[in-house]
């Protein structure tokens, strides 16, 4: 079968597509994608003339839709980097959304060098997606409503407050590089 059968796009505004593989499909597709070079895993040659060199591909952590996972193509060079986060915690949200009412989130407060670039980021990417990248997996994927001034951020996607207090450790321990790209 060609490498289509096996992706599921999705459109998304007006801009740009969502991807999805089934779970069963996973682990092929990423055999069509990668390839292993010693103890690493690069993309296939091919792959990365499609996409471009300063791009790469990236899974969701877990499945996004009953039994489909997202595929993500991401800018290898992070925005930003865990080391700007000094507090990340889980909470439940309380903001006007009612679809979000009750919703674990991770809080996010930044340095004041972070805060700044974060705000030129998001800004210069109002109706892009940006990735929460943890150990070369997508966390969480949100689109960029607005610039994002103050340095103080919510992530939001998880099923329950285990997944958010999981998150705001990595987020926290600094030493991870918990990148965010522009998708």
């Amino acid at each position: 079968k060609p490498f289509t059968q096996y992706i599921i796009g999705q459109q998304i505004g007006q801009t740009g597509y969502d991807f999805y593989v089934a779970a069963q499909n996973l682990e092929y597709v990423k055999s069509l994608l990668f390839v292993k070079v010693g103890d690493r895993t690069k993309i296939k040659p091919g792959v990365q003339a499609a996409i471009g060199e300063s791009n790469e591909v990236l899974f969701s952590n877990k499945e996004v839709h009953e039994g489909f996972y997202a595929a993500y193509v991401v800018k290898k060079a992070a925005e930003l980097s865990g080391a700007v986060v000094t507090e990340a915690k889980q909470d439940i949200y309380q903001g006007m959304d009612p679809g979000m009412a009750g919703r674990p989130i991770v809080t996010l407060k930044m340095t004041p060098e972070g805060s700044k670039r974060w705000a030129v980021v998001t800004g210069a990417n109002i109706n892009k997606r940006i990735a929460v990248v943890l150990d070369d997996k997508v966390q969480s994927a949100p689109n960029i409503i607005e610039k994002i001034s103050g340095g103080n951020t919510q992530i939001t996607g998880m099923d329950n407050m285990e997944e958010a207090k999981s998150l705001a450790i990595a987020l926290r321990a600094g030493s991870l590089p918990a990148p965010v790209h522009i998708i």
